[in-house]
């Protein structure tokens, strides 16, 4: 399945793909952050590269990604697991 087949389908399919596609990216989001947060901090260590902000320019493209190729506004896709740890985002807002 494609974008031009979720914004192709008739309302009632275009729900159910949308909710398929978000939670199948759920689904991975959670298996990769572990790597990708080992990964960050590795290239970290290794080369000196300020990461500070990586976690929210992450999440952020995410967010624009999803929202673009699924056709639907920023403000009306729900909640995603983020790389920042629950506790730590409460922190932050």
């Amino acid at each position: 399945m494609v974008a031009a087949e979720v914004r192709c389908g008739l309302p009632a399919q275009r729900q159910e793909w949308t909710a398929q596609i978000l939670a199948a990216d759920e689904a991975i989001q959670r298996n990769i952050n572990p790597y990708l947060k080992d990964s960050w901090a590795l290239t970290e260590r290794s080369s000196r590269i300020d990461t500070r902000n990586h976690v929210a320019l992450y999440d952020n493209f995410r967010r624009e990604i999803l929202s673009y190729h699924l056709d639907i506004p920023l403000a009306s896709l729900p909640a995603l697991t983020s790389l920042e740890p629950p506790q730590a985002a409460a922190r932050a807002a």
